[in-house]
């Protein structure tokens, strides 16, 4: 959401506003690392302030699920935001320990080639090596010198979230999330405005050959037991119990990606420029149906 890897025109809400013909203001207060639970305090804390019309509130369940229960992210302590006996959620965690900047431990490769590292801050360094890749035979300098990474299957750790049947662990930590959005909800509509969802797919939902990778890392004994969409069904059921509508980016991201294999970029498996155009398309289409 706050757009690493693109620069600022290619990063969706900016090109909602350009393409918009309705003078559409879009904030994007999309902060890394953060979970429901600090949305909602965001939200508290400043995006009352905007009186939107819409909220649109994106979900990365491969993070969310996990940043929800944390009280640190990223070597950052943060708050947990849980629910109370009266029913007001309410932030614990708190004051938050105040830590060195010594203690943080830096997110980019150190030991990484140069241009690797750029990559992680520069929007230009990112898109020129996205260029190159599109070259097959520049491509495979790039990776055989570990500028760039391969196009993965994600990171190993997701498995559970595309299983037919939850183990009690992830259950319990869906079950935390809709009581986030619950209360994300409930104190939105209070200001007038009204919410949607939007599960923000893995690259290997949208790219066949990534999900066939995907299920080769991952091997059981019956198959069918996979379900590639199983993330986006199940907060699809969880905005259905909380009359709260869904957003499809999944079918359209498939669609695009038959054309175009760097939605995402392969080295941070974030939005490329044309994975932030295509999510801003979808944006000003589903505004535009529900006015």
């Amino acid at each position: 959401m706050w757009g690493y890897g693109v620069e600022e025109e290619q990063l969706f809400t900016r090109v909602m506003e350009v393409e918009s013909t309705t003078g559409l203001e879009v904030v994007n207060l999309g902060v890394s690392g953060y979970g429901n639970g600090q949305e909602l305090l965001l939200w508290r804390l400043l995006g009352a302030r905007f009186a939107p019309d819409d909220v649109i509130l994106f979900i990365y369940p491969e993070n969310d699920l996990y940043d929800n229960v944390a009280t640190v992210r990223y070597g950052y302590p943060k708050p947990r935001v849980v629910k109370e006996a009266d029913g007001r959620f309410m932030a614990t965690n708190t004051p938050v320990p105040k830590v060195g900047m010594g203690e943080i431990t830096e997110s980019v490769d150190q030991a990484a080639p140069y241009l690797r590292r750029q990559a992680a801050r520069s929007g230009l360094v990112s898109s020129t090596l996205l260029a190159g890749a599109r070259i097959d035979w520049f491509r495979r300098v790039l990776e055989e010198n570990e500028i760039i990474g391969k196009r993965k299957a994600g990171y190993g750790e997701e498995a559970s979230l595309f299983m037919e049947s939850l183990d009690a662990k992830t259950d319990m930590l869906f079950q935390e999330m809709g009581g986030l959005i619950s209360a994300i909800r409930d104190e939105v509509e209070q200001a007038g405005a009204s919410l949607r969802l939007v599960v923000v797919p893995q690259p290997f939902q949208v790219y066949p050959e990534l999900w066939e990778e995907f299920i080769d890392r991952h091997p059981i004994a019956d198959e069918r037991r996979w379900n590639r969409d199983a993330p986006q069904e199940r907060i699809r059921r969880i905005g259905a119990s909380l009359s709260v509508p869904v957003v499809d980016l999944l079918s359209v991201l498939r669609k695009r990606g038959e054309s175009d294999p760097y939605l995402y970029y392969p080295w941070n498996q974030h939005w490329t420029a044309g994975g932030h155009a295509a999510v801003a398309d979808v944006l000003l289409g589903e505004l535009a149906a529900r006015r």
